[in-house]
């Protein structure tokens, strides 16, 4: 395999508010240097601010590792309907130019937002915690959501660019990068990057716990749950920019947010039974938290999302793809939601029929027409509570002919959530219930991006509602030519 060596230079992009009713509502205007960004506190929120606003971009999130590339690439898509570049990518023809073009995109971009977090993270180290609103909780809380997006971008990019641990061959695929400096960064082996990214995780959740709990009674749980979920913690004389800052946690990584992507991670590198654990901390909060919530909340589901990023022009980016014109068509839909599953509302309402009858396309960022939650179209889910089930499940099938209780209680909750009428109380074959959890999740992460990745965990081949396709040594993408990152 051929060995790079990556410089690492930071232009740094100072984020300037443009309206203070919105704290997501900022633009690049213009460089600022390091000292007058971070000699405010306001300043360290701007740039955390514009870190995710980074991550939601169409060239990340906003599209391309959610409905787009990604999901382009696990097969959901009638291969005939999609214009030629998405085609390529079906095809996994990676040495294609306009192919090139989208895995260089999502490389450069995911490390330029690691190079902003990491110049916060040098910056925050030494500062004075009185210059914080909040004070301490406030420094911790910024340095801990800076380390888990910095964790969390290696973490894709090493699911994007270095096969799984299951099928680990022991190269150095890509490099962990820790510091702003220009400097040689070498790629490292898989495990070395996921010990890294487990490092910044457990790190990121020590911080951010001190926040999270910061105003948490041991005579009401309840409170504590419900405000870290959904925000409002203003101290009486907090400025209003300081205020907005608390403003919505799911759209940012918070306590549980950290325990959810460790989960993930765990089931990755097919260390299952901590998974479970970390999923399990979560399933067992109660008190109404991430609970599955009617499609009346809105086509995303929303109750469920742990952590999702924010993009007010969702619709307006999807809304080509919904068309008979140019549209993204759901490959082998009716055989994905065959007999009772019919009645399932990621059928009935994530999805509707093209007017030219030619298939069916995802509703997920297109606005209902009755209800509410139509202002949550610009969360983009990025882990759900339903896959912390369905990793629970796994976990609960290893080992054993017969299905636990437990796996159809954890998979019934999704299905009656959804309104999938199956029942699957009468399973017994661990190998049969296996097949129906990996199903309901293709049915759940439509439009997500997180099947292709589900299956590579797995090493198994991706099962497209029909066929499953053995992808091989196309499960990771090759890493850019150019022997020199510049950012």
């Amino acid at each position: 395999m051929k060995r790079y060596g990556y410089i690492l230079i930071l232009l740094f992009a100072g984020w300037l508010t443009v309206s203070c009713e919105d704290w997501f509502d900022v633009k690049p205007e213009n460089q600022v240097s390091s000292n007058d960004l971070y000699s405010t506190g306001s300043g360290y929120r701007m740039q955390l601010n514009g870190i995710y606003k980074g991550l939601a971009e169409t060239s990340l999130y906003g599209k391309e590792l959610g409905w787009g590339f990604i999901d382009v690439l696990g097969q959901y898509y009638v291969r005939e309907k999609l214009e030629q570049n998405y085609r390529d990518v079906n095809d996994r023809r990676y040495g294609v130019a306009a192919v090139e073009s989208y895995i260089d995109g999502i490389w450069s971009n995911m490390y330029h937002v690691i190079a902003d977090c990491n110049d916060l993270l040098e910056h925050i180290v030494d500062t004075d915690p009185l210059m914080f609103e909040y004070g301490k909780i406030e420094q911790s809380r910024i340095h801990g959501e800076a380390l888990a997006v910095r964790a969390f971008c290696h973490f894709d990019l090493l699911r994007l660019f270095a096969p799984s641990p299951k099928a680990d061959d022991g190269g150095a695929y890509i490099p962990y990068v820790d510091n702003s400096m220009s400097t040689i960064n070498s790629p490292l082996t898989v495990d070395v990057v996921l010990e890294r990214v487990i490092a910044d995780l457990e790190k990121a959740s020590e911080l951010l716990l001190e926040w999270d709990s910061a105003h948490r009674s041991s005579t009401d749980e309840y409170y504590w749950i419900t405000e870290v979920i959904n925000g409002g913690f203003h101290p009486a004389g907090a400025s209003e920019d300081a205020s907005m800052f608390t403003w919505a946690p799911r759209y940012r990584m918070h306590y549980f947010a950290t325990q959810a992507i460790l989960a993930r991670v765990y089931f990755y590198m097919g260390r299952t039974k901590e998974a479970y654990e970390k999923a399990k901390i979560i399933c067992d909060l109660g008190w109404g938290a991430f609970d599955f919530d009617s499609w009346l909340n809105g086509r995303k589901f929303t109750g469920d999302i742990i952590l999702g990023f924010y993009n007010e022009k969702n619709e307006e980016n999807y809304a080509p793809y919904a068309t008979v014109n140019n549209p993204l068509v759901l490959r082998n839909l009716l055989a994905l939601f065959p007999g009772d599953a019919g009645m399932d509302a990621r059928f009935v309402d994530q999805t509707k029929q093209l007017d030219d009858g030619s298939g069916y396309v995802s509703l997920k960022n297109v606005p209902v027409e009755y209800g509410s939650g139509n202002d949550l179209l610009p969360i983009i889910p990025i882990i759900r509570r339903s896959e912390l089930h369905y990793i629970m499940c796994e976990y609960l099938c290893e080992n054993t002919t017969t299905v636990p209780r437990e796996a159809i209680t954890l998979l019934q909750d999704i299905k009656d959530s959804r309104m999938d009428l199956t029942y699957i109380g009468s399973i017994t074959s661990t190998e049969q219930f296996l097949n129906v959890l990996r199903q309901d999740a293709r049915r759940e992460f439509i439009g997500e991006g997180q099947s292709f990745f589900y299956y590579k965990a797995l090493n198994i081949p991706l099962y497209d509602g029909a066929d499953n396709i053995n992808f091989g040594s196309d499960y990771y993408l090759p890493i850019p030519d150019s022997e020199h990152v510049v950012l």
